[in-house]
C-alpha cells in the first residue's frame, strides 16, 4: 500500500499487510489525514481518504474478471458513520469494467490490451455513469457525489482523447477544452488537475516528443496562459510546485519564491512547504552528524551509537539475523511481517534480529521504523553514512534487501541468506537453532 500521512508529504510511504505477509493489522501514525492507495500492478488502482483516529477495515471482494477473477479492496470504518457506497464507489464500478483511475493509468500501455476482456474508453465511461445513476436512484449516493463522478467520466474521456492527440500529433480545440474543464466546484479534484495539466502540455508543447517538465509548465502558466481561472491557477501551480520539489529539487526554492508572488492567497498553501523545508533542514543537520560517524550504528531506542562487532559479540550464544533495509525499499518492507513473526515465534534467549537501515535520511528512517513497529526495539539501527561504511563493503552489499546469518558463536554462516518469507530460510534457521 502507498500511504500518505500528511498534506505536505511528497512521496508516499510503502507498507504491506495481508495473510500472505502474516500481517493483518497496521497502526499508522498521522497528524490529521491518511490517504491509502492500493496498486495491483497492471490490474487496478484503488484509493481511500481517512481521518486521524479512524479504524479502517480492508476486505478483498471479487470484482470483474480478467484472465482470472480479481479481488478488489473494499473499505469500511468501525469508529464512525460514513457512506460506504461513496467510499467504495470504485469497487462498484469495478464489477463491470476497470475504474477511471485504473484505465487512465494503464490505457497507454500494452498491458490492458493483453487482458481477456479489454475494456474500451466508452465502456468505462458508460459504466461509471450507469453505476452512479443506479446507486443515486436508490438514494445511496448524494447529489453532489453523483455530479462529481459524472464530471470525472467526462474528464476521463477528454483526457484520453487529448493524450492520443498529443502522441499522434493530431489537432483538437484545446482552448475550448480548457475552458470547459474549469468548474470551480471541483477545483480541488486531483483527476481534474491532471486533465488540465495534460491540456496545457498539449497547448504549449505540442511539438515535443515528450511531456514538458513541471518547471516548464509552471513558467508558461505564469507568463503566457490567460485561460486559467484564478482558483485553478492557484491549485495547478501548487500541484506543479510539489512536482518540482520531487523531481527538480535544485529549482524548488526559486519557484517557491515565484509562487509567493504569483498567488495572492499563497499563505493557504505555504504550511506544507514550510514543513517540507523544516524536515529537509533537520536532515541536513543530521547528515553532518552521520558523516562524522561513518560506519557506526545509531539506535532508534536511545540514540546511542554502537560498533557492529561489539553488538554481535554481546549477543553471542544466539543465532543472529541481520536485515539490511531502507524506508524506500518496497521488497524490504514486504519482508517485515515475516521477520516480526520470527521474532515473536522464537525465544529471544536463542535468537536476535538486527535491523540495519541504510537510509540517507534520519527523518525517513525514524518514520518508517515507527510505522513498522520496530522503533523501540533494542537492535533497530541506522547505519551512519552507509555508502562509505566498512560494513557495506565487507558484506559486498550492492542491493537490498540483504539478509545475513550468524551462528551462536558469532561466526558468519550466510552473507546472502534467503528472504525470511521463503521456505528455505526456516530450514536454515531451525538447523542453526538446534546446534
Amino acid at each position: 500500500m502507498n500511504i500518505r500521512t500528511s498534506s505536505h508529504q511528497v512521496m508516499p510511504d510503502i507498507m504491506v499487510m495481508g495473510s500472505k505477509h502474516k500481517n493483518n493489522m497496521l497502526i499508522v501514525p498521522t497528524d490529521s489525514t491518511l490517504d491509502i492507495g492500493i496498486v495491483k500492478t497492471h490490474i487496478y488502482v484503488a484509493s481511500g481518504a481517512f481521518m486521524k483516529g479512524d479504524t479502517v477495515q480492508i476486505n478483498l471482494k471479487e470484482s470483474y474478471t480478467n484472465k482470472e477473477p480479481i479481488r478488489y479492496p473494499y473499505y469500511s470504518l468501525t469508529n464512525r458513520d460514513i457512506n460506504l457506497y461513496e467510499l467504495n464507489f470504485d469497487y462498484y464500478v469495478s464489477l463491470k469494467t476497470p475504474t477511471a483511475k485504473t484505465f487512465s493509468r494503464y490505457e497507454m500501455t500494452s498491458r490492458m490490451k493483453q487482458w481477456k476482456n479489454p475494456a474500451t474508453l466508452d465502456d468505462v465511461c458508460k459504466n461509471i455513469v450507469f453505476t452512479v445513476d443506479s446507486l443515486y436512484k436508490r438514494n445511496l449516493l448524494s447529489k453532489d457525489f453523483r455530479s462529481e463522478k459524472i464530471m470525472e467520466a467526462n474528464v476521463l474521456k477528454a483526457s484520453s482523447h487529448l493524450g492520443k492527440a498529443f502522441v499522434e500529433k493530431t489537432t483538437i480545440n484545446v482552448d475550448s477544452l480548457l475552458t470547459s474543464l474549469q468548474n470551480v466546484t471541483y477545483v480541488e479534484n486531483d483527476f481534474l488537475h491532471n486533465s488540465i495539466l495534460g491540456a496545457l502540455n498539449y497547448k504549449y508543447f505540442f511539438n515535443r516528443k515528450k511531456y514538458a517538465k513541471s518547471s516548464e509548465l509552471y513558467d508558461v502558466i505564469r507568463t503566457k496562459d490567460t485561460l486559467l481561472k484564478p482558483e485553478f491557477k492557484s491549485a495547478i501551480l501548487d500541484r506543479l510546485l510539489t512536482r518540482i520539489y520531487a523531481s527538480e529539487r535544485p529549482l524548488f526554492n526559486g519557484y517557491l519564491d515565484k509562487f509567493r508572488v504569483d498567488i495572492p492567497n499563497s499563505s493557504k498553501y505555504m504550511n506544507k512547504y514550510s514543513k517540507l523545508l523544516a524536515e529537509e533542514e533537520s536532515d541536513k543537520k543530521n547528515n553532518a552528524i552521520l558523516k562524522n560517524s561513518t560506519g557506526k550504528l545509531l539506535a532508534s531506542k536511545n540514540k546511542n551509537t554502537f560498533n557492529f562487532n561489539n553488538i554481535l559479540k554481546k549477543e553471542e550464544g544466539k543465532v543472529i539475523l541481520v536485515d539490511f533495509w531502507a524506508s524506500w525499499c518496497a521488497p524490504c518492507r514486504m519482508e517485515m511481517p515475516a521477520i516480526k513473526s520470527l521474532g515473536q515465534e522464537i525465544d529471544t534467549a536463542k535468537f536476535a534480529i538486527f535491523s540495519i537501515s541504510i537510509d540517507k535520511s534520519m527523518v525517513l528512517w525514524e518514520k518508517a521504523s515507527k510505522q513498522e513497529g520496530i522503533d523501540q526495539k533494542t537492535h533497530n539501527y541506522l547505519l551512519m553514512d552507509a555508502d562509505n561504511s566498512k560494513l557495506i563493503k565487507d558484506f559486498k552489499i550492492k542491493t537490498i534487501p540483504r539478509y545475513v546469518l550468524f551462528d551462536k558463536k558469532g561466526e558468519l554462516i550466510d552473507a546472502n541468506a534467503p528472504r525470511p518469507s521463503e521456505l528455505g530460510f526456516k530450514t536454515i534457521l531451525n538447523n542453526l537453532l538446534k546446534q
